[in-house]
């Protein structure tokens, strides 16, 4: 009998620890910053939005996950807003919303990126990169599971990541992961993007809640990623006095 009550206090401990199906609802914030080649009054820069905040959902179990608009945000129409100044001139500002997903399969290490690029649709394929990531024996409470943090430098700055051992899934928002449980913040480029997940529900997600996206033009990473630039570039010649400024994820 003396061994059954640390027995009875170990069990909660170890039901939490198995979970490893659920949806985790994130909030993504992107802070904007745009260079403008023409001149600005301070009240049209006022009329522009200092950040984009959007809802996302990631469904997982063991075999997979995947990560998707939550529900549109409205907050600014179709991603458009012009500044116009009291003198007729002005700039339109065009941040596009695009309905992108990130399927993770979580038993072959295989991810495929559906993206929305300028009116195209792209699959961009590949494996699940396997980020070098350091651990910095920091720990913080989110929703309720214990955190522990890891960072990541490379040429774009540092990543931090807060995961959860107690959800025992490697996955995460977006494309990040890699770690041993469930990420549940992100912060990169200085906090300039941040991922918080702001509801966490354990249940079962059966395997057809989780479908890999299909439809759009296979690419590698490497791939999709010149046809961005060409097509960037391109329309930085275009603009001229008028800027336009896509959001790249």
């Amino acid at each position: 009998m003396k061994y059954l009550l640390p027995l009875l206090l170990l069990l909660p401990v170890m039901s939490v620890a198995k979970q490893n199906s659920g949806r985790i609802v994130f909030e993504e914030t992107r802070k904007i910053e745009i260079s403008l080649n023409t001149e600005m009054s301070e009240e049209m820069k006022s009329m522009i939005p200092s950040s984009q905040v959007s809802q996302k959902l990631l469904l997982f179990n063991e075999a997979a996950s995947i990560y998707e608009d939550y529900e549109k945000d409205d907050s600014g129409g179709d991603g458009t807003w012009n500044a116009t100044s009291e003198g007729g001139g002005g700039v339109r500002i065009m941040i596009a919303k695009p309905d992108d997903k990130v399927y993770r399969n979580l038993s072959n290490g295989e991810l495929t990126e559906k993206r929305e690029f300028m009116g195209k649709i792209f699959l961009v394929q590949g494996s699940v990169e396997k980020p070098n990531w350091k651990f910095t024996g920091k720990s913080k409470d989110i929703l309720g599971y214990m955190c522990q943090q890891a960072t990541i430098e490379d040429s774009t700055g540092v990543t931090e990541a807060w995961f959860t051992p107690q959800i025992v899934a490697s996955s995460g928002p977006a494309n990040y992961g890699g770690l041993p449980g469930m990420v549940l913040e992100v912060s990169s480029n200085e906090s300039k993007h941040l991922i918080t997940a702001k509801d966490i529900v354990l249940v079962e997600i059966a395997a057809t809640e989780i479908k890999e996206p299909k439809k759009g033009k296979k690419v590698n990473r490497e791939e999709y990623e010149a046809i961005v630039r060409e097509k960037m570039a391109e329309m930085k010649e275009m603009s001229g006095g008028e800027m336009k400024f896509i959001m790249k994820h």
